[in-house]
């Protein structure tokens, strides 16, 4: 028996499935959680300017929470 556990963080919600290679899916599960997604998103682009990362310019210049 080998065991599997597959986790999908997604924009409202985290998802989580535990999959067995002999008996197939064991369980699984979904929870909620809220979304800041102005304030978070302006939090990690002060922070990447006040630390100097380059990866800010990756994208633009600009985080987006989408």
């Amino acid at each position: 028996m080998a065991a599997v556990a597959g986790v999908d963080f997604g924009t409202l919600s985290v998802r989580v499935s535990i999959v067995d290679s002999d008996r197939g899916l064991l369980a699984s599960a979904t929870a909620d959680y809220p979304l800041h997604r102005k304030r978070e998103a302006v939090e990690i682009i002060e922070a990447t300017y006040r630390e100097g990362l380059e990866a800010i310019n990756w994208c633009g210049g600009i985080y987006s929470s989408e």
